[in-house]
């Protein structure tokens, strides 16, 4: 799915430049409000009706709310707030940061379209290890830690007085951090979904819509607050700034997930040492009962492994 999300971002850029040529600023509007209209009928033919009831509607609230209760679903919405929010930050700040050095807007749609072919390309490979391997927790938090780390160089930091700002620094920060927020956006949705799996969710399509919805309000907030926040600190501060104070909420992040799955591999460690004791003590009653049974003898054998013998 975010996949084709950065496809659109990527072809979004280019198709309303196009459309912009041709028929000036309200053609790209008219364009895609009539291509989402003509949608509509076709949803309505290939998506089944949901049958649902005022009852089903109560029992789908007092699930969400058991759903964001979850301190696992409480992380991974932090972490896709935090790293939405990135995308937003860097809409109203960016080309007024590069236009230090002469660049038009169009280069940096161009910047923006580049950005969104990596997280294109970088999305279907991460989600192939994450279901590989399962680590959704530690990819969520290398993708955090590079993504501040892109954010540094981007000013560059004032906490890097060393290096100067440079438009090639910028370019080459602007393309790694495609590729690190799909390293820590895309393994989001299924960990909430596990996580509601392990919060006694079942597996049907009620959980799915619940987890989507978490995940595109979390999304939609991150995004709401990266131009909102960025825009002040840009405003009355610097990029350099902005972009620094962005990146230490990106590795306090990272920092959180890492504490999280600290206690994650405790807690499955606990459960392990536990299950296998309880496994442990039902084998040596099970034991103990045939023995007084007679079914086992004293020294260990069944009567027709002694007669054998």
């Amino acid at each position: 799915m975010e996949t084709f999300v950065g496809l659109g971002m990527s072809a979004g850029p280019a198709l309303g430049g196009a459309l912009y040529s041709l028929g000036g600023y309200e053609l790209p509007f008219y364009s895609l409000g009539a291509f989402m209209m003509a949608t509509v009928p076709v949803c309505l033919i290939v998506l089944p009706d949901p049958q649902t009831t005022k009852n089903n509607n109560e029992s789908q609230s007092s699930s969400l709310l058991r759903l964001i209760r979850i301190p696992a679903v409480l992380i991974v919405s932090l972490v896709v707030t935090v790293l939405c929010g990135i995308w937003g930050f860097l809409d109203p700040t960016l080309a007024p940061h590069l236009s230090d050095f002469g660049v038009t807007p169009e280069t940096t749609g161009i910047l923006f379209l580049l950005m969104a072919a990596t997280y294109s390309i970088t999305c279907p490979i991460v989600g192939r290890i994450g279901d590989k391997w399962n680590c959704k927790y530690t990819m969520m938090c290398i993708g955090s830690i590079l993504t501040a780390g892109c954010l540094i160089l981007m000013g560059p930091s004032v906490i890097l007085p060393c290096i100067q700002n440079d438009m090639s620094l910028n370019t080459l920060a602007v393309l790694l951090l495609g590729i690190t927020l799909g390293i820590g956006v895309i393994p989001t949705f299924q960990a909430m979904l596990d996580a509601a799996y392990e919060g006694g969710f079942e597996d049907n399509t009620i959980t799915y819509g619940l987890v989507s919805s978490v995940f595109s309000a979390t999304s939609s907030l991150g995004e709401f607050l990266g131009p909102s926040v960025g825009g002040v600190l840009f405003e009355y501060y610097s990029f350099d700034f902005a972009s620094t104070c962005v990146a230490i909420t990106t590795a306090t992040t990272a920092v959180i997930v890492g504490i999280s799955m600290f206690f994650r591999k405790n807690k499955a460690d606990t459960r392990s040492e536990f299950s296998a004791s309880i496994v442990s003590k039902s084998r040596k009653l099970s034991r103990t009962s045939l023995s007084d049974s007679g079914i086992y003898g004293s020294n260990g054998r069944t009567p027709l492994m002694s007669s054998s013998i």
